[in-house]
């Protein structure tokens, strides 16, 4: 690395991760030669790493958007302070990491399938497992995109009936599959069209479940932080 870039709004001192070699857009390592998480504090922080980022950035024409070290994956958390929300505590790993695609030698649909497999089975209410059917919606999806299916739009009935042939189950209702739909608009995850109602795209390179985990993460502690600071405000 070369000289400590110095700018408005940067710090004196760099971040423990830059310290430690973590450096943004590298795959760091830690002393047992685990993946280790990269220095997320680019506004601030005065390593060169972020500025070298930065000029691409520039040159590109982009805004900016941090590259973490997409072989690091997120402890399970064993924690839980008053308050929080704890809808997550049996949340499996998530994958870190950029949302860009890795470069593989396997087909998309087959790198999709694997993390995309819902259960079959239902509750004991006769009701699907929670998150099945966003799981089955995004397989569809997914693969109308790769030309799977011969439909020249992808429609809510369509993708409900695709579910039901698919997984040898009742096909969801239309506005359920709307729903799936609207929740990734939300997230900018995905887009779709109306009059008449069809999917349009998917808006990240990998659209993944462990992707779409991960942005769901990602929501859901910024709207966290969003509360704390709700809270903190009435209290002044």
């Amino acid at each position: 690395m070369s000289k400590l870039v110095k700018g408005k709004g940067k710090r004196k001192f760099r971040t423990g991760q830059c310290m430690a070699g973590w450096h943004e857009g590298t795959k760091a390592r830690d002393s047992k030669g685990n993946p280790a998480p990269t220095c997320r504090d680019f506004e601030h922080c005065p390593c060169p790493c972020h500025a070298e980022i930065d000029e691409i950035f520039r040159i590109a024409k982009l805004d900016r958007v941090l590259q973490e070290n997409s072989e690091y994956r997120l402890p399970r958390r064993t924690y839980w302070m008053p308050g929080d929300d704890t809808d997550d505590v049996d949340a499996p790993f998530i994958t870190g990491g950029t949302l860009a695609s890795e470069s593989t030698s396997e087909p998309r649909a087959e790198r999709l399938t694997p993390v995309t497999t819902p259960s079959n089975d239902r509750t004991p209410t006769g009701r699907r497992h929670k998150g099945d059917l966003e799981i089955q919606v995004l397989l569809v999806c997914y693969e109308w995109t790769g030309d799977k299916y011969e439909w020249e739009q992808c429609t809510p009935k369509l993708v409900a009936e695709a579910i039901g042939r698919i997984h040898a189950v009742e096909p969801p209702s239309t506005g359920a599959v709307q729903a799936v739909w609207d929740r990734w608009v939300r997230l900018s995850f995905a887009t779709y069209d109306k009059k008449p109602v069809r999917f349009g795209k998917f808006l990240v390179d990998d659209p993944s479940l462990a992707t779409l985990d991960k942005i769901k993460l990602v929501d859901k502690q910024s709207r966290r932080r969003a509360r704390s600071a709700e809270r903190r405000g009435y209290r002044t």
